[in-house]
Parts: C-alpha cells; structure tokens; sequence
C-alpha cells in the first residue's frame, strides 16, 4: 500500500495540492455520476441521425476515457473531458435533421473544427484571447453556456419545442409525463441546493429516474451487463472532401466558435470553484 501511496503522491502532488486519495477517489465518483447523463443523452441524439447508439455509446466510452485519463497524467488538473452538448446539439439537430447535411460531412466538419482547436491552442491564440477578456465577459460565458445546456435539457424533456414558422422556441405540451418528472426533479434539485446537500445534483437524477419508471419515461433495463458495440460503423466515417466545400464554411464555424467559447467557459467557471484562478480570473 505504501508503494502505490507514495506513487500517486509523487504523480499528482496530493499533499502539495492539499488533497488525498480518499478525497480523489469520492471526488472521481462524484464526477462519474453527475456527468454520466451524457453516455445517455449524447447517444440518443446521435440516434435521431441514424447513427448506431450502440456504437455510439462505445466510442464516447473510449474518447472519454483517453482524453481523461490523458488530462490527469499531463496537466494534473481534475477535469473531465467530454463530448459538448452544444456542439451534439450543432451535429444532431442543427445540420442533420434541420439543414439535412449528411452524417459523413457533418463529421468532416467536427474534425476539421477540432484541427482548426488545435491550431489556435499550439499557436497561442486560444490563451492571448482568455487573458485579454474581461473577467466580466469570461463570467457571463461560463452563464451563457449553463444556460445554453439548460435549453437542450428543456427540449429533451419536451417543455419547450422549435416553433418552426417563428424560428423561435414556444412551450410543449406540458402535461405530458416527461414534463412532470423534469419539473419535480428540477424541484427537488433547487430545494436539496437550498439546504446545501452535497450531491443534490446526482440525488435529484436518481430521484426523477425512479419516479420515470410507472409514469413510462425511464424503463428497467431488460439486462444489466452486456458486451460493448463495435465502433465498424463510426470510426473514421467522415466524408471530408464534401466537406471542403466553400457552402459549408459557416458550419465549420458554427462547431468551433461554441466549441472555443464553451470550453473557455467551462473551464473558467469550474477553475473558479477548483482556485485554480489567479486574480485576473486567469
């Protein structure tokens, strides 16, 4: 146990850090259960585009697991890291089902967003423009994409739906059960927040999951353990010379800029809570 205790201590720094692996290794499962919702969510957004959400499913368990595990052994810092909402959102809604671009070259374009990411981090671009921002502007970013994530999660649960001839939202049927159960998990979330409950987040999805299942949102799965899908059908299905197309310049843009401003955001505002801010808000 002393070999394995004073290896982490000498790949993380706990004690420099003022933390121990007991505090990481709830911190860890406290991260996996409130942001394991995306392995549901994302797959069954990508489904709506005729992607398997199988093979879905399996890829994002291997990208998620690399790019983390990659952050903790090179940056040291406790972040997750996982497919945008914003940009699945782009992908499924925006450009397949809305705009009718194929999968092959809306996923030539995620790629060539993220080359684009890449060039803007090496070259310095990425953080000349989070240190000129104003600590101001970099708060309202770190809102602006909560609540950009709060209007995908209305949708889902049908409290709000595009209103196609106003290019606007407008309100669904609100007494369908799908309402009902966002609304008391909602409730019992700002009343567990109220009283400061750590994990109110994780205890309210558990909650409204439990309460899904005679009103006929959530269901039991019929299996609990199964092997994982292929990933045959996705890996590197991306149609890119399609994608160079001068027509589907304002699409490239439309992935990147959410994507640089989100994850400028998000990684402000989780900075914030972590201390890792100077007093710039840098």
């Amino acid at each position: 146990m002393d070999v394995i205790k004073n290896s982490l201590e000498r790949q993380f720094k706990l004690s420099e850090l003022k933390t121990s692996i007991s505090t990481e290794i709830i911190a860890g499962i406290t991260t996996f259960t409130t942001m394991a919702y995306v392995l549901a969510v994302v797959p069954k957004m990508m489904g709506e585009t005729g992607l398997p959400t199988g093979e879905i499913l399996t890829a994002m368990v291997l990208m998620i697991g690399i790019t983390t595990i990659a952050m903790a052994l090179f940056t040291n810092r406790p972040f997750v890291l996982a497919p945008g909402m914003g940009s699945v959102a782009i992908f499924s809604i925006t450009m397949v089902q809305l705009q009718h671009v194929s999968v092959g070259v809306a996923s030539a374009l995620v790629f060539l967003s993220g080359i684009l990411f890449l060039l803007v981090t090496v070259l310095g671009i990425r953080d000349a423009v989070v240190k000129v921002s104003p600590k101001g502007i970099k708060i309202s970013i770190s809102a602006g994409v909560g609540l950009f994530l709060a209007v995908i999660g209305l949708r889902n649960a049908h409290v709000i739906i595009a209103n196609a001839k106003k290019t606007a939202f407008a309100f669904g049927d609100l007494t369908q059960p799908s309402v009902i159960v966002a609304a008391l998990g909602f409730l019992l979330l700002i009343v567990l927040q109220a009283r400061k409950i750590k994990g109110a987040a994780l205890y309210s999805i558990f909650a409204a999951t439990i309460i899904g299942i005679p009103l006929g949102v959530t269901k039991i799965p019929q299996s609990f353990f199964s092997l994982p899908s292929s990933i045959d059908h996705v890996v590197f299905n991306f149609d890119l010379w399609n994608a160079l197309d001068v027509k589907y310049l304002p699409f490239l843009f439309a992935f990147f800029l959410p994507d640089f401003f989100s994850s400028f955001g998000t990684a402000i505002g989780i900075g914030n809570k972590a201390g890792f801010l100077d007093e710039n808000g840098d």
